[in-house]
Parts: C-alpha cells; sequence; structure tokens
C-alpha cells in the first residue's frame, strides 16, 4: 500500500488561483492523499471555489479536510495544518502555484526507498539545478542567502522529521513568512536533503499582491521587507537554540545580500538608487554589494572560517606595476571600488573615463598608447562591449583586470578585517 501523504494548502484571498491548484492536486499520480485546505480568513470567492473542489477531490479517493480559521497569516494557516496532518510523509504547496502530475510520486519513492532521507527537494527553475548543494555544512547557509529556493513548496518532509527538529514545538508565528520555521531547524537537524533535478514545481511569479512582489515596489519597501525576514530569521535561531552555531553576522550578511538581490530587481535604475541609499545602510552594505557580484566560493569564505582564494594575479601584477590606471573611474561601480582601493593604499597614478569632460582636473578620457609594458588597467565596468573595446587598444603586455578581479582583491583584502571586527568564527555548523 502506497504511503500516505498529506498535502497542506494555506490560502487567503487566491480565488483567481486555488482552482488550478486543487486542479494540480486531483491530477496527482499518487493515490493515498490526504488533502488539507486552510482557509485564512479569504474575504472573497476563495472558500467558495474549494467547497465546489471538495467533492471531486473526494471521489478521486484523496481525503478532503478544509479548515477555516479567521485571518492569521500564512505561518499560523501552515502549522494548523500541520498539526491536523495524518500522512507519514508532507508537502505545502502555494494556493497559486502550479506543480507537476509526480509532484508527490516522484518525491515520496525517494522517501520509500532511502529510509536515511528526511527530505526531497525537486527543480523549481528548467534553466538551474540543485548540483552546487556539495557540502553538508553549506545548507543553512545556501539557504539563507538564497542561493538555492528556500521556499517549503518543492519539497516533500517526513512528518516525523519535522517533529524530531522541533518545527511545531518551537514555531514562532509571524505574519510575513513561514519559510524560516522550517529551512532553519530542518537544515539544523543533519539530514541532508535529497536532490531531483526533476522540475516538478511551477513558481508563480505573476501574483501581483505577493508579498514580494509589493516587496519590490520601492527601495525603502524593499529594505523594510528584509529587515523584517532578518527578525523573523533571528527569532527562530533563537527559540531553536542555534545562536551558538550560527552567528548573527550571518543573518546579517544574508539580510544585506537580499537587499541586493531585490534592488537588482527594480524597474528603475538600480544605481542611482544604492547610490542615494547606501549612507543609511553603512559600509557593511558596501561590502555586501561586493559580494552580490561575486563568485560563490568567496562570498561563503566570509561566513566560513576558511580564508578566501588569494587573487594572485592581481596582486603579482600590483607589485609590478610600473603606472597604475583606473578605467571607467566615473561609472557606479568605479565610486565605489576607488575609495576602498584607496584606504587600502591603492592610489592610481591615472584617472580615465570615456565620458570625462575638459573641466575635470584629474579624470580624462583615455590614452592607451600612453600604456607601457607592466603597467596596471583597472575596468570598472560591466559592459562586454567596453571591456573587449579597451582591451583591443591595450598592449598584450599591460595587465588588464576586470571589475571583477578587482572586487575579488578588495575582499580578499577586507576579509581579515570584517572577520577580526565581527568575531573569530561567523558561521558554524556542526
Amino acid at each position: 500500500m502506497q504511503t500516505k501523504v498529506s498535502m497542506v494548502i494555506p490560502c487567503y484571498n487566491k480565488e483567481a488561483y486555488i482552482a488550478k491548484t486543487l486542479e494540480c492536486a486531483y491530477n496527482q499520480k499518487w493515490g493515498n492523499l490526504e488533502i488539507i485546505i486552510i482557509n485564512d480568513g479569504s474575504t472573497d470567492g476563495t472558500l467558495e471555489i474549494i467547497k465546489q473542489w471538495e467533492p471531486k477531490l473526494t471521489s478521486r479517493g484523496y481525503e478532503v479536510i478544509i479548515i477555516n480559521q479567521p485571518n492569521e497569516g500564512v505561518a499560523s494557516a501552515t502549522k494548523n495544518g500541520l498539526i491536523r496532518s495524518t500522512g507519514d510523509y508532507i508537502c505545502f504547496p502555494d494556493a497559486d502555484d502550479s506543480f507537476s502530475p509526480y509532484y508527490v510520486s516522484n518525491m515520496a519513492k525517494v522517501l520509500d526507498d532511502f529510509d536515511d532521507v528526511n527530505w526531497v527537494w525537486c527543480n523549481i527553475d528548467a534553466e538551474k539545478t540543485l548540483s552546487n548543494i556539495n557540502r553538508k555544512d553549506r545548507i543553512l547557509l545556501l539557504l539563507l542567502h538564497k542561493y538555492v529556493f528556500w521556499s517549503i513548496y518543492n519539497k516533500l518532509y517526513r512528518k516525523s522529521y519535522i517533529f524530531k527538529c522541533g518545527v511545531v514545538e518551537k514555531f514562532v508565528n509571524s505574519r510575513l513568512s513561514q519559510e524560516p520555521q522550517f529551512f532553519i531547524p530542518l537544515a539544523a537537524g543533519g539530514s541532508f536533503p535529497y536532490l531531483l533535478s526533476e522540475r516538478l514545481y511551477f513558481y508563480n511569479k505573476t501574483v501581483d499582491f505577493s508579498i514580494m512582489n509589493i516587496a519590490r515596489k520601492s527601495f525603502d519597501c524593499i529594505k523594510t521587507f528584509w529587515e523584517g525576514y532578518r527578525d523573523l530569521e533571528i527569532d527562530v535561531l533563537e527559540a531553536h537554540d542555534l545562536k551558538n552555531e550560527i552567528n548573527e553576522f550571518a543573518v546579517d550578511i544574508a539580510f544585506y545580500r537580499n537587499i541586493c538581490r531585490e534592488c537588482m530587481a527594480l524597474e528603475n535604475n538600480v544605481w542611482n538608487i544604492l547610490s542615494f541609499s547606501l549612507e543609511s545602510l553603512g559600509d557593511e552594505f558596501h561590502d555586501a554589494f561586493w559580494k552580490q557580484t561575486m563568485n560563490c566560493d568567496i562570498a561563503f569564505s566570509l561566513i566560513f572560517e576558511a580564508e578566501p582564494k588569494i587573487p594572485k594575479k592581481f596582486t603579482e601584477a600590483l607589485s609590478n606595476a610600473k603606472k597604475v590606471v583606473f578605467c571607467c573611474c566615473l561609472s557606479s561601480i568605479g565610486k565605489m571600488a576607488i575609495p576602498k582601493l584607496t584606504s587600502l593604499g591603492i592610489v592610481p597614478d591615472l584617472l580615465w573615463d570615456l565620458n570625462a569632460k575638459d573641466h575635470y582636473d584629474k579624470i580624462k578620457k583615455p590614452d592607451y598608447a600612453s600604456l607601457n609594458k607592466d603597467d596596471l588597467l583597472c575596468i570598472f565596468s560591466i559592459n562586454e562591449y567596453i571591456i573587449n573595446d579597451i582591451r583591443e587598444n591595450v598592449q598584450n603586455d599591460v595587465y588588464v583586470f576586470s571589475a571583477q578581479e578587482v572586487q575579488d582583491y578588495i575582499f580578499w583584502r577586507h576579509f581579515h578585517i570584517l572577520k577580526q571586527n565581527k568575531g573569530k568564527k561567523c558561521f558554524s555548523l556542526v
């Protein structure tokens, strides 16, 4: 006989989407399914649509439980559904998303086949894989920093593991989200997730009233949302006695990274928004912004005890350079990078910019012919056409470095300073 699976669906004012979600539930290839729908005080036609679907779902052989509650938020609704569930496995699809007919069956088969696996993740993005989760001690950091989809929606769990990790017992009620209440204790619980590359869940990115779309409307909204999210993560860490294992700085860095990521989604000129907002956030935001554009290994280094790789090419070129030139220094990247470099004792001999005007005293238009062997040229641009054009105009024996390479160097130099200021071990998960 198939293992019983509980599908918990909290919903609030989802009349435009709930029918599609329930249709996906109806089409599941897994027969032993308990569907628990929590109507969180909806004021539209959500409940009526749920009741219309109830006989269809029961005719399919599914158990259907409808819970009506006053509006308490998605976290409370999710917790109440979890408590009511009777299945051995449990999943939490969102009421405005859709999922494959094999969403339950393919993940349930993994839990059936592997007794030591307590949660399974399916892919949610056709263009990405989950192969970057390759170390058990990184799993919580990956979730905190949103390198992987941190939602509870694309996962199937053993109910026993959820209770073993104290998710219900130490649940932190919040109207903001129910995600940290699950992923923090489950990731810290010692069981590594099984990763399915199949895309079985389809996240609805077009929901106009979703909390994330509301958060993206302005920089202030983004900052306020992630401040609340950071506080929620810290509350969950405290509730599960994890503050000794996970330094609060790890959560702070995640907070700054998330602000950066959401700012990149703004339709407005993100560089202008950031430049007006950097002062209020302070130097730490600068550092987080640089890490946002770095590769994951370097960003991880700040949180883990491991030291980042030494940018050997840049350090060697710097020690041998006869002349140091900064190009595209009027760009937003240049404006952020140059003060950091000068604070580290790297003072340019020349400042260039493609848009330099005659009245600028120090910043001139590029003169590539003036570069000689072993001169060092830093290009503060992410525009590939500009970068390629500059490289084509520069002699082969000139050291040329991209903004990414300069960022790596800045981070490497600042790593020990930041680490010293924030504690010997910023992140530890043993």
